[in-house]
């Protein structure tokens, strides 16, 4: 990118300091060709449009406890000594050391599945796979497909298709759309010329000498999204104004949905 005339800025976020019940960090690179820097956002608990700011696992998948209504809302199956196992985790805990258990319940290595949420506190990351959601805070199973993506913050509106399995894959792989919708407009603001709030935007002036004008609040804010997985990203940018014009993964399945 800076051989090809870019400015590149880059930063670890995570998704817990913008409104996202979930602690999810990963690095975001932006390189912009304008005359001014860009400045990542700050951190921020505000909702975005239809996308609701939740500060805690509790505020986010509590209300579902006896939804029967919530879309992509079904539960797995799991087998008895998997629930003997998850009772005898504690709220916010791990599993206790197999020389604790029972002897019919122990395994000699228990995976991340394994961990109760704290109605409290964000949660861990979510992490694709059937059976790889942490466990809900109060009932002994893993969490549904909906109350991950409550903990990713996609709105109950966006339905995940295929397979429960599909459907664990979709949300475990996403980008938070409340934390990209928050990046989106700071990039919106990037390109109107920077993040200085002091300033009106119609007032602005490039310093390549064009005015900032009806000429250009009227032109698109388009982007493409590569890697698309579920759409969280592109969710994000198109409640922040932006016009998706394409889409592209190798999973078939994702791009035709």
């Amino acid at each position: 990118l800076s051989k090809e005339g870019f400015d590149v800025y880059s930063k670890i976020l995570d998704s817990s300091d913008f409104g996202v019940p979930q602690k999810r960090k990963r690095i975001f690179i932006i390189g912009t060709k304008c005359d001014w820097d860009y400045i990542f956002p700050m951190g921020n608990n505000a909702n975005f449009g239809n996308l609701i700011s939740r500060k805690n696992v509790g505020e986010a998948i509590m209300d579902l406890v006896n939804s029967k209504s919530a879309i992509n809302h079904q539960a797995l199956n799991h087998s008895e000594i998997v629930i003997r196992r998850y009772e005898h985790i504690p709220e916010g805990g791990k599993l206790p050391p197999p020389e604790e258990l029972p002897i019919d319940i122990r395994r000699k290595n228990f995976g991340n599945t394994y961990q109760r949420l704290d109605r409290k506190k964000p949660s861990t990351t979510m992490v694709p796979g059937n059976n790889a959601f942490p466990v809900h805070p109060t009932l002994n199973r893993s969490l549904t497909p909906r109350e991950a993506a409550r903990l990713q913050s996609f709105s109950d509106e966006h339905e995940f298709f295929g397979s429960r399995k599909m459907q664990c894959k979709l949300v475990g792989h996403a980008v938070p759309p409340l934390l990209a919708a928050v990046l989106a407009n700071s990039i919106a603001n990037h390109l109107l010329g920077g993040n200085d709030k002091t300033l009106r935007i119609d007032e602005l002036v490039i310093r390549r000498g064009e005015y900032l004008g009806n000429k250009k609040s009227e032109g698109r804010k388009t982007f493409i999204d590569l890697f698309c997985g579920s759409g969280g990203f592109a969710r994000g940018f198109i409640d922040a104004g932006f016009e998706c014009v394409a889409t592209s993964d190798f999973d078939t399945f994702v791009s035709d949905a």
